[in-house]
């Protein structure tokens, strides 16, 4: 007869106890043979099935398991065993050509592949959650080692999310849950792009193979294009807060074809990347100034006599929240309430000597905490003070979408809006262009109230 004798290591991702239920059968085996006395040879006899192995009192995360076989039976291109349940868990061993190549010398048959009697085939096999390592032993009359690669079995699972143009600098946090509400996330791990790929510190697991995940990303930037990563659903003014999650792909599977995911769904356990696609959480405002000379090389009597000194002009936004909280889930901000009016919460100036030749910028990308600009406890306003003391202000909540009677009623996340105001000495009109993050034009006019 020959012998299996496989100690499993629970390794990477397991704690204490993940043997405790583990079983492992042996595949493929022949179950009945004829003996002959004189050369004392076995013979297998056609028929096979898998065969339990007898499971030894786990000592820790290390357990061994072993089982008498029939000789006879052919390694190559085969799966050894099967290791179910390290924790919910189960792993296949494969016979590898690197195995067999350090066995050739304990083995039968035309391709060397064959059990022979006599022989106890000892493997060591660490298993690691998304994968495992394989030290082969034979021992009594011959210890020979041998080294072999393992993988976990995911059902339906994906190796590829198809994502390209991704990020490949900076840091973010990455969230998990199990189901989607708030208190269900929680930060588990940081990941950082270094040496051509992600990293994450610490590494994190699949629970396993079947147990899926819902995965978020929380990070800042100052750049637009590069993340640092925060673990804080703290939101503020002027901090350019980045939100992910799972966007909609076409994972392909191992076994061939592609399966569809919506955004923003539970990820099921794969050996392929989990994308994550980030979006701004905040919105952007700019304030450009212009009057009746601007873009005008010579300007009428009339248009001179009317335009204003747009040097040194101070611009104000109040009453406005400057914080607020973001909520893991679907990326939301709720705005914390002022608790008193706050007169200058954005400030903006002109430089004091400007061209006319193009609009003047008081206020650029302003990031701010996307908000309601209606019934507000205290009214949102913007407020435009001249040079010489002139004042003029407009309620935010007047201004409509360009080309269009729609108010603009709330800053919305990802949206950057630009209020161009046109200010003569008697009146002012303005327009508001709301553009998105990829900037969307829009517009419109609206009347002002003298202060």
């Amino acid at each position: 007869m020959s012998k299996f004798t496989i100690k499993v290591v629970a390794s990477d991702g397991f704690a204490a106890g993940a043997l405790a239920s583990t079983t492992i059968a042996l595949q493929g085996m022949y179950t009945s043979a004829t003996f002959s006395a004189p050369d004392g040879k076995v013979s297998a006899q056609p028929g096979t099935q898998s065969v339990t192995m007898l499971k030894a009192t786990p000592s820790g995360n290390t357990c061994t398991f072993t089982a008498l076989a029939i000789p006879g039976k052919a390694l190559k291109g085969t799966i050894l065993a099967k290791i179910t349940n390290v924790d919910g868990n189960n792993y296949d061993i494969p016979v590898t050509d690197a195995i067999l190549a350090q066995w050739k010398d304990q083995l039968d048959g035309a391709n060397n592949d064959v059990i022979k009697s006599g022989i106890n085939y000892m493997l060591t096999v660490t298993v690691k959650k998304q994968g495992i390592s394989v030290v082969a032993q034979i021992t009594d009359w011959t210890t020979i080692n041998a080294t072999g690669e393992g993988e976990i079995k995911f059902n339906s699972n994906i190796i590829s999310s198809g994502v390209t143009n991704a990020i490949t600098a900076g840091s973010f946090e990455i969230f998990q849950g199990t189901a989607l509400e708030e208190s269900g996330f929680e930060a588990v791990s940081k990941a950082t792009y270094s040496a051509g790929e992600w990293t994450l510190d610490p590494k994190i697991y699949w629970t396993n193979g079947t147990l899926p995940y819902y995965f978020r990303g929380l990070a800042t930037t100052t750049d637009g294009s590069t993340p640092t990563a925060t673990s804080s659903k703290n939101a503020a003014q002027d901090v350019d807060l980045l939100w992910a999650t799972t966007p909609a792909h076409d994972g392909t599977l191992e076994s061939g074809g592609t399966r569809h995911f919506d955004a923003g769904v539970a990820i099921p356990p794969r050996t392929g990347d989990v994308p994550l696609q980030f979006e701004h959480a905040m919105s952007k405002i700019t304030v450009n100034l212009s009057t009746s000379t601007t873009g005008k090389a010579s300007p009428t009597a009339d248009e001179s006599a009317r335009a204003v000194d747009l040097g040194n002009v101070s611009v104000t936004i109040s009453n406005i929240a400057t914080a607020g909280t973001i909520a893991i889930t679907d990326g939301n901000i709720s705005p914390t309430p002022i608790a008193a009016a706050v007169p200058e919460a954005v400030t903006g100036t002109t430089p004091a000597t400007v061209e006319y030749t193009a609009p003047i910028t008081a206020i650029d990308g302003k990031i701010v905490i996307p908000q309601s600009l209606v019934n507000a406890t205290y009214p949102i306003k913007l407020t435009i003070k001249l040079s010489d003391g002139t004042t003029y202000s407009l309620p935010l909540k007047n201004c409509k979408v360009e080309s269009s009677e729609t108010n603009i009623k709330a800053w919305k996340r990802g949206k950057h809006y630009v209020y161009n105001i046109y200010v003569e000495k008697e009146a002012i009109r303005f327009v508001a262009v709301l553009k998105n993050w990829v900037e969307v034009n829009g517009g419109g006019n609206a009347n002002l109230d003298w202060d």
